[in-house]
């Protein structure tokens, strides 16, 4: 479900994000750290989404960990993992980091079950449910042999 008063404010992002043929319609937003930030180990709900962080700004300094591996946020510059790994961020840079954050359906994922999960989304919004809060109270979806980057 589309915000219109965010819409309204970034028109242009909104128009890009509308034309992503895989962009799972959840949590779309710009995140914000300041240096010395530590967002703790945690994971998502499920590994049927991708989570892209695009660097916007700050990135220098700034790391997210996901199980084992570490990589540097870069302006300009996607990560993409499933986050339903153990992931953390780490900010010992200079500045304010911004990056976009979304969600991707997992390319494993069919055409079938994009389509029901769409739907279901779609009736936890007319129901007056948050459609975030929805997916992370849902049944845990797998996808076998997933890699997280």
């Amino acid at each position: 479900v589309r915000n219109e008063a965010v819409h309204r404010r970034f028109p242009r992002t909104s128009a890009v994000l509308e034309s992503l043929p895989g962009l799972l319609r959840g949590m779309v937003c710009f995140s914000s750290l300041l240096p010395g930030t530590r967002i703790v180990a945690h994971t998502g709900p499920s590994n049927m989404r991708l989570t892209c962080h695009l660097g916007m700004f700050g990135c220098d300094g700034v790391h997210v960990s996901v199980e084992r591996e570490t990589r540097q946020y870069l302006n300009g510059r996607c990560v993409v993992f499933d986050d339903s790994y153990v992931h953390s961020v780490q900010h010992s840079g200079p500045k304010r980091r911004v990056t976009l954050m979304l969600d991707l359906y997992h390319p494993d994922i069919t055409p079938l079950e994009r389509r029901l999960f769409t739907e279901m989304m779609g009736m936890a919004a007319a129901d007056g449910l948050d459609p975030e809060r929805f997916f992370h109270s849902s049944a845990t979806f797998t996808v076998k042999d997933s890699k997280w980057w």
